[in-house]
C-alpha cells in the first residue's frame, strides 16, 4: 500500500465502503476509447491499494455514454451522491478529464458532498 494511503487513510475511512465511479461522455467515446473504460474500471485497483478487500470496493458504472451536462439521466451519479449523503463512503475515486491541461488524471475524493460533483 502507498506510503501515502498510510497516513491519510484512517481506520474510520476503512470501516465505511470505497466507492469507484466510472463515466464516459458519448457512445461514441466509449466505442473510440476503450483503453479509457479499461483504465477507469482499474481504479478498483487503487481502492485495494489503500487497504479495502476487493468485495467491499462498490462499482458504479451506470453511466458510460452519458453526459454530464445533467445529473437527472446519470442513475449512477445519483446513487454516489446518495451513499456519500448517507454517510456510506469512506473515500471515492473517478477518472477526471481536465480540458485546461488536456491530460487525464485519477482522483480520490473525501465523502463530502462539496467535493463529490463530478
Amino acid at each position: 500500500m502507498p506510503s501515502e494511503a498510510n497516513e491519510r487513510v484512517t481506520t474510520a475511512h476503512r470501516a465505511k465502503l470505497p466507492y469507484v465511479y466510472v463515466r464516459q461522455l458519448s457512445p461514441t467515446q466509449v466505442r473510440q476509447h476503450q483503453e479509457s473504460t479499461e483504465l477507469q474500471y482499474r481504479l478498483v485497483n487503487r481502492a485495494a491499494d489503500f487497504g479495502w478487500p476487493r468485495e467491499r470496493i462498490t462499482l458504479i458504472g451506470d453511466d458510460l455514454a452519458k453526459s454530464s451536462a445533467s445529473s437527472t439521466e446519470r442513475q449512477g451519479f445519483q446513487r454516489l451522491i446518495a451513499e456519500i449523503g448517507l454517510g456510506k463512503a469512506g473515500l471515492g475515486w473517478c477518472w477526471a478529464w481536465t480540458h485546461r491541461d488536456s491530460h487525464v488524471v485519477s482522483r480520490a475524493f473525501p465523502p463530502r458532498l462539496s467535493q463529490a460533483v463530478l
